[in-house]
């Protein structure tokens, strides 16, 4: 939860389909709390692996990242210093680019690979969605790559 939701203006509330109390609705956590909660998610998943942030737009997700950490006095480069997340960082785009794909801005790569859009309505997308969007295009990528 974002911790001043009264500065938000009305044209970056209508993109983001934030309100309170549909965020509250679906679970929004203070700051700190969802830092320490993707930091918990992390360490539990990496097992003996290092995490490779990978995204359609990965350098998005990673300033938001960095954005949330220091909002809770944090560094999420911490991470890297226990080994934990690597330092680089794989967008999708480039994965595809590397296959030969070249429609990679927008919905043409999602359209290349035979995916429908994430969602059309903004009131629809959520982080969750927009991952599970991000893991069905990864894993589309290394099935076409023969892994």
């Amino acid at each position: 939860m974002p911790p001043h939701p009264e500065r938000l203006s009305s044209g970056a509330a209508a993109v983001n389909a934030f309100a309170v109390d549909r965020w509250e609705s679906l679970g929004a956590v203070p700051v700190e709390q969802a830092v320490d909660e993707v930091v918990r998610f992390l360490r539990s998943n990496a097992g003996e692996r290092m995490i490779l942030l990978t995204a359609f737009n990965v350098w998005f997700d990673a300033a938001f990242l960095d954005h949330l950490f220091r909002a809770a006095n944090r560094d999420w480069r911490e991470m890297q210093n226990e080994g934990l997340v690597s330092y680089h960082l794989l967008d999708l785009p480039s994965m595809a680019w590397s296959m030969g794909y070249r429609q990679v801005y927008g919905v043409g790569l999602p359209a290349a690979l035979g995916i429908e859009r994430e969602v059309d309505e903004p009131l629809l997308h959520t982080g969750l969605t927009g991952a599970e969007f991000n893991l069905l295009m990864y894993r589309r990528l290394l099935q076409l790559a023969g892994e």
